[in-house]
C-alpha cells in the first residue's frame, strides 16, 4: 500500500510538530519545504490568469445572440475539446471562462458586436481570440503546457 504524495504536507507536519514543542522557533523549518512555495506560486499564477481573462470577457457580456438554454433550463449544446490524448466535454456557455489546469490555460466563447463568434484562449503567451464561424475549429500547432499539437473544438447538441 502506498501513500499518495502531497508535496506540502511534510512542511506542515514539521511546523505543527515544532509548534507543539518547547522550541517554537524551529517551526520555521517547515517553511523550507519547497512544496509550500511551489503551491503558492501556482495558485498566484492561476489567479492572475483568471483575473485577466475575466476582465477581457467583461466587455462582451451583452453579446449573446443565440439561445443556449431550453425551456427547462438545461443547456442545448456542449463543447467537445481534444488536445493530444486529453478530451473534455463541457456545457456550452457564452462569456464564461473555462479553467483547464491540465493545460495551464483557460478559454471562453464570445460574440462580438457584429455577431461573429470567437474562441478566446488564454495561455502563458497571453489572450488570443480566434474566429470560430462553424461548429468545428482546429487550431494547428498550439503550445499548451510544454506540448505542441492540434487543438480541436466542436460544438454539438447536448447529449446528456
Amino acid at each position: 500500500m502506498s501513500v499518495p504524495y502531497i508535496p506540502w504536507i511534510g512542511g506542515i507536519l514539521i511546523a505543527v510538530g515544532f509548534l507543539a514543542s518547547p522550541c517554537k522557533a524551529l517551526a520555521l523549518l517547515g517553511l523550507l519545504d519547497s512544496g509550500i512555495w511551489i503551491y503558492w506560486i501556482h495558485i498566484k499564477g492561476d489567479y492572475k490568469r483568471n483575473l485577466s481573462l475575466n476582465s477581457y470577457l467583461e466587455q462582451y457580456k451583452g453579446n449573446v445572440p443565440e439561445e443556449i438554454l431550453d425551456e427547462s433550463g438545461r443547456y442545448t449544446k456542449e463543447i467537445d475539446i481534444l488536445f493530444r490524448t486529453y478530451r473534455m466535454v463541457v456545457p456550452y456557455k457564452l462569456c464564461e471562462p473555462y479553467y483547464i489546469n491540465q493545460w495551464n490555460a483557460n478559454f471562453a466563447i464570445i460574440y462580438d458586436e457584429a455577431g461573429y463568434r470567437y474562441f478566446v484562449l488564454d495561455t502563458d503567451d497571453g489572450i488570443k481570440p480566434i474566429l470560430f464561424p462553424d461548429d468545428k475549429l482546429v487550431i494547428n500547432n498550439i503550445k499548451l503546457k510544454h506540448a505542441v499539437d492540434d487543438l480541436i473544438i466542436e460544438i454539438h447538441p447536448y447529449s446528456g
